[in-house]
C-alpha cells in the first residue's frame, strides 16, 4: 500500500517502486506498443477498437477488419520467415539447425481455427471497459399501445444512469503516464502572475485538501445539456450530460477529447422532475469516500495507491449554472 511521505511528497508503492522527480518527455496520453511487452494478439485487438471508436464503425465491420488484419499479419510472417531462411542459408546456415525460430514466425495462435484468434471480442482484456449502471427514480403510468392494437394503462420505469467515478479513476491511474503525472505535479512560479490553469487559481492554495496534500486527485465537473433526434420517428429527446476530468493531468493533455470521461446521463424531464440532488447522490457519496481522511484504495497494476481527492471546479453555461446551484 501507498503512503505519502510528509518531507518530499513522493508516492510510494506496495512492491518498493516509486516515482521518479524527473518530468517524463510525453508525447500523448496512450501506451507505446513497441516499449510494451504484448502480444500479437494484444497489439491486434487494441488496434481494432482504436479503429472502432475514433471511426465510430460498427462492431460487425470492426470484425471484419480483424479478420483482413489477421490474413495480413499471417503473410507478413510468411514472408518475414523465407527472408529470414534466404540470408541464413546465404551464410551457410540450416535454419533446421534452428528449431526456435520456427515457433517465432509461425506460433500457434495464428493456426487456422485458433481458439484466441476466433475471441474477436475479446477486447476487454487489454480495454477494460465500465458498464453504466441504471438506477430507477421512480415509475410513470402511460397509455401503451399493444401488439394486438388494444390499449392499455402500464407503468414505465423512470432511470437514469451513472458511471461510478472511483472505477473511472482506477483505469486512468492504471495509465502510467497519468499516474506519473499525479505523482509529479507541475510547480507554478511563484513569481508569475500569469494564471494558465486551475491549479494555478487561489482555490488551490485555499481549499484544505489540494494546499497540504499535492497528490491528491482534482476533480472537474462538467454539466450540459444536448438533444438528440431518432431518425425513424423524428422525436426529439432532451438529454443531461455529466462528464468529469482529472485536473491533475496537464493542461495540454486535458484539451484532447479522449480526456473527458463520461459520469451520467439523464433525460431533462427527469432532472427536472426530481432535481439535481437525485442525479448526483452517487457522485456525492464517492466523493465523500475519496475525500475520506483515509482516502482510497486504487487497485493498479504495480500494487495498491491510497489518494485521496476532492472536486476542484464545476463548468457549465448559464442555465446549467443556475440549475445545478438550485435557481
Amino acid at each position: 500500500m501507498s503512503n505519502l511521505d510528509d518531507e518530499s511528497h513522493e508516492i510510494v508503492f506496495s512492491q518498493g517502486s516509486q516515482c521518479e522527480d524527473e518530468g517524463s518527455n510525453v508525447s500523448y496520453l496512450e501506451e507505446d506498443p513497441e516499449s510494451t511487452s504484448l502480444s500479437y494478439l494484444e497489439i491486434l485487438n487494441r488496434f481494432c477498437l482504436k479503429i472502432k471508436e475514433e471511426a465510430m464503425i460498427s462492431s460487425k465491420a470492426t470484425e471484419r477488419i480483424r479478420e483482413v488484419a489477421i490474413s495480413l499479419l499471417r503473410a507478413s510472417n510468411v514472408q518475414s520467415k523465407n527472408q529470414v531462411y534466404k540470408i541464413l542459408h546465404d551464410h551457410g546456415i540450416d535454419h533446421n539447425t534452428i528449431p526456435e525460430l520456427e515457433d517465432v514466425f509461425s506460433p500457434s495462435l495464428w493456426e487456422h481455427g485458433s481458439a484466441e484468434l476466433a475471441d474477436c471480442g475479446d477486447f476487454g482484456n487489454c480495454f477494460p471497459n465500465i458498464s453504466p449502471r441504471e438506477i430507477k427514480l421512480g415509475t410513470r403510468r402511460e397509455w401503451k399501445q399493444l401488439r394486438n392494437g388494444k390499449r392499455r394503462v402500464m407503468k414505465c420505469p423512470e432511470n437514469f444512469y451513472y458511471v461510478s467515478l472511483l472505477a473511472s479513476l482506477e483505469l486512468l491511474l492504471n495509465n502510467q503516464i497519468i499516474l506519473d503525472m499525479v505523482a509529479k505535479p507541475r510547480k507554478e512560479d511563484p513569481h508569475s502572475s500569469l494564471l494558465c490553469d486551475f491549479n494555478d487559481g487561489s482555490i488551490i492554495h485555499d481549499h484544505e485538501l489540494f494546499f497540504v496534500d499535492p497528490h491528491s486527485l482534482k476533480i472537474i465537473l462538467y454539466y450540459d445539456d444536448l438533444e438528440i433526434t431518432n431518425q425513424q420517428t423524428k422525436r426529439k429527446h432532451k438529454l443531461a450530460m455529466f462528464y468529469f476530468q482529472l485536473g491533475n493531468i496537464y493542461s495540454e493533455y486535458r484539451s484532447k477529447l479522449k480526456s473527458i470521461n463520461l459520469l451520467a446521463t439523464v433525460e431533462s424531464r427527469y432532472l427536472k422532475k426530481y432535481g439535481m440532488d437525485a442525479i448526483l447522490k452517487q457522485f456525492v457519496e464517492e466523493l465523500q469516500i475519496l475525500g475520506d481522511d483515509m482516502g482510497y484504495d486504487f487497485q493498479l497494476q504495480m500494487g495498491i495507491v491510497r489518494l485521496r481527492g476532492a472536486l476542484l471546479a464545476v463548468i457549465a453555461d448559464t442555465p446549467a449554472s443556475n440549475l445545478l446551484g438550485g435557481i
